[in-house]
């Protein structure tokens, strides 16, 4: 009847506005980081070696294909992915080779996040660029003794390839602006030019927030990769942004 046909026209419009959300976040993505990006990275830890970093973002997408079936991002370099337009969601799922799956993914105002599993590890990225500067902050996690365990974390600092580098402050970062209520028990790190990180210890519940609080100029940001399962999946990407001299 009427009521079935309605549902159904619901339903519809439903699909239609998640593939049009999927291809504006990818397009978002794709303007913020599709370039070639080289810098250094460094482990987060008792060492903090320091090595040489690149980072590389074409599109390849293909023809003939509908745009949100042909998108697609190739990352290549520290990290290896394929990106497209229907990854960009709290509860994607896709796998990517031999048991790796990529988790839920989201771009917003020059910020990206995503999630890969591959048996007892999960590893969340947080990307955040401002200008010709990109940070990536990568955080894994692995299951023993039964609990999701902080076990390991890197951070790039990168320029955009042919772009001044840009001076780096010395000040250390002054924690986060407004911490995440779910983020429990964290490592902060407060880091060179204003910069600081954050992640749980264990992700208790399955529970995890991962940080990254910057500041260029005379603008504060703050990214949260939320989420309430150790599956990769995401509940939210969220971004605070405040004039430097208003945050405290």
């Amino acid at each position: 009847g009427s009521g079935e046909g309605s549902g159904e026209g619901s339903e519809a419009r439903r699909a239609e506005a998640l593939r049009s959300n999927d291809l504006w976040q990818f397009a978002q993505f794709s303007s913020s980081f599709v370039g070639e990006f080289e810098g250094r990275a460094e482990a987060l830890g008792a060492n903090g070696a320091k090595r040489g970093s690149r980072l590389s973002v074409t599109r390849a997408d293909a023809s003939g294909e509908t745009p949100h079936a042909g998108w697609t991002a190739l990352v290549s370099g520290d990290r290896s992915l394929e990106l497209r337009p229907g990854d960009f969601r709290g509860d994607a799922e896709r796998r990517l080779r031999e048991d790796e799956v990529l988790g839920g993914t989201a771009a917003n105002a020059g910020a990206f996040t995503t999630a890969t599993r591959l048996a007892d590890r999960l590893v969340c990225d947080v990307w955040l660029r401002r200008a010709d500067k990109l940070l990536a902050l990568q955080v894994a996690y692995r299951l023993a003794d039964d609990a999701w365990r902080f076990d390991a974390a890197g951070l790039a600092r990168l320029d955009a390839v042919g772009a001044e580098p840009r001076q780096e402050s010395p000040d250390l970062g002054a924690g986060l602006y407004d911490p995440h209520p779910h983020l429990a028990d964290p490592v902060v790190l407060t880091l060179p030019d204003r910069l600081t990180c954050a992640f749980p210890k264990i992700l208790r519940d399955g529970l995890g927030v991962v940080s990254l609080d910057w500041t260029v100029d005379t603008v504060r940001t703050q990214v949260d990769r939320v989420f309430h399962r150790p599956d990769a999946s995401l509940t939210s990407l969220e971004i605070t942004e405040i004039l430097a001299d208003k945050a405290g």
